[in-house]
């Protein structure tokens, strides 16, 4: 595995606060996803929010609790400094520092993952755990057979990686 501290930030992506190897899902293509779904009082969980601009992105809906968890320290920080640039209420949305593997995911309604970036044996460690504790909707960028059962259908979205690529919905009661 290369590890994600080899890749240098290219200026321009730099500038959007991505990366080569952290790709962001577009805006436009997350909130047009979430407007299908009834979201008050309703908690969504980002697993590896990275610098928090999905959670940014969605605080513009109201009544949707936001949750992320990212384990880098200094994309963490990163994002704790973004919500206070942005004026964003520490209320609307809560970021934590860790692994999203000594969480549990039975709190929320909301999960989304781009875990495109894990490994094999990380993301079925993911879809073990997301079968075991989770109910409600699951938004992935990679699956294997083991979620076939809760699969409902893809979206074609936009990432800062590329255009018309497939996001996973599940849906797990």
């Amino acid at each position: 595995m290369i590890e994600p501290s080899a890749f240098l930030i290219h200026k321009t992506l730099n500038q959007n606060c991505s990366s080569y190897v952290y790709g962001e899902i577009s805006s436009q293509s997350l909130l047009s996803i979430m407007n299908d779904f009834s979201c008050d009082n309703r908690k969504f969980l980002d697993i590896g929010s990275g610098l928090g601009n999905v959670l940014f992105d969605l605080s513009v809906i109201e009544n949707l609790q936001l949750y992320g968890i990212e384990i880098d320290p200094d994309r963490y920080y990163s994002s704790i400094m973004a919500q206070e640039l942005l004026n964003i209420d520490e209320g609307t949305i809560e970021i934590m520092q860790g692994d999203y593997r000594k969480l549990y995911l039975g709190n929320y309604d909301f999960l989304y993952c781009c875990n495109c970036v894990f490994e094999t044996e990380d993301n079925d460690e993911l879809f073990d755990k997301i079968i075991k504790e989770f109910k409600g909707h699951c938004f992935l960028f990679a699956f294997n057979k083991k979620m076939l059962p809760y699969y409902v259908k893809h979206f074609v979205i936009n990432t800062s990686w590329m255009r018309n690529t497939q996001l996973y919905y599940f849906y797990l009661k």
